[in-house]
């Protein structure tokens, strides 16, 4: 046991794995030339292992991922505070500084396990009252036998897994996946065999399909206005401006706001940027980030600043001091 801690706790553990986080942020800049950022994060930063496929059903690991770098450096951190270092008023500064890169990888992790990013896209004049997942799928099912609604239920991508139910008590419905892929799924209902797609399908009074995962807010925003401005003699966009109408009924909020580049809008946990534009300025572009630990790097950083300021006064009135 005496061993594992002192492991855990040296210095060199600590060097090599800076070292191999630095050789993972080049992997990852070099496979953004032929990925885009979200395949990036998620099969390179937020993985325990970096694989290389070799054909289309075998894969290889080949470098430590950052979710297993960045747990280890996290325990490396903690067993040194614990086993090696004492708390005294000289070495404050280091513990502040320590304090900040503990909180900060633990937010990295808590980002990368918790937040949630995905897209706004509507029309001059257009209200909605959801984002839309790029990235991940669902199976829903609405009933439109009620004159004043439609019922939606939906189950995510991973309950659609061979030999998972899909249940709905309220109606006595029990269906049965038996496959998942290609963008269909094959489900049981009744002895017969169903294979739903992006294509409506009707099923037990249900229209059952695949769509991109939606996430439904209390509130709806309209966009009632959207501008870009250019580089002068160039199309390149300098300027991109969203004015959007929020209407909350559960707040009786009515009111309209500019969502700007670099100037995003933060409401209800969510903080939307203007992503982007399309059909002549007519369709406007949202990125809906979803992050509940998204002040805490600016604390841990702080935190690590002051530290430094600190570790600093101490050593040059130590050497001050006669």
């Amino acid at each position: 046991m005496g061993k594992l801690l002192r492991f855990l706790s040296s210095l060199r553990l600590t060097i090599v794995l800076l070292c191999l986080l630095l050789g993972l942020v080049f992997i990852g800049t070099l496979a953004q030339v032929q990925s885009d950022i979200f395949v990036v994060q998620r099969d390179i930063f937020y993985t325990m292992v970096v694989w290389i496929p070799l054909g289309h059903t075998f894969a290889i690991p080949v470098y430590p991922g950052g979710g297993f770098l960045a747990w280890l450096l996290l325990i490396n951190l903690l067993v040194a505070h614990t086993t090696r270092f004492s708390w005294t008023f000289r070495k404050s500064g280091l513990w502040l500084i320590h304090t900040g890169l503990i909180i900060l990888i633990a937010s990295m992790i808590y980002t990368a396990l918790f937040s949630v990013e995905s897209q706004c896209r509507f029309r001059i004049g257009e209200a909605i009252a959801y984002s839309t997942d790029l990235h991940r799928i669902e199976l829903v099912a609405m009933d439109h036998r009620n004159p004043e609604f439609d019922q939606v239920i939906s189950f995510d991508e991973t309950k659609l897994r061979s030999g998972q139910s899909l249940k709905l008590p309220k109606f006595g419905i029990n269906w049965q996946v038996i496959a998942y892929r290609n963008g269909t799924v094959t489900i049981q209902r009744s002895g017969e065999s169903l294979t739903i797609s992006s294509k409506p399908t009707y099923v037990d009074g249900f229209e059952i399909s695949l769509r991109l995962k939606r996430y439904y807010t209390p509130y709806t925003l309209t966009l009632v206005d959207f501008k870009h401005d250019s580089y002068t003699g160039t199309d390149i966009p300098s300027r991109f401006l969203s004015r959007v109408r929020l209407d909350n009924p559960l707040t009786n909020e009515h009111r309209e706001v500019q969502i700007v580049m670099n100037q995003p809008f933060r409401y209800a946990g969510k903080t939307y940027y203007q992503a982007g534009y399309d059909d002549n300025d007519t369709v406007s572009v949202l990125q809906v980030v979803q992050n509940p630990g998204w002040l805490v790097p600016y604390v841990s950083c702080g935190l690590m600043g002051f530290g430094l300021m600190v570790h600093f006064l101490l050593l040059i009135t130590r050497r001050k001091s006669p």
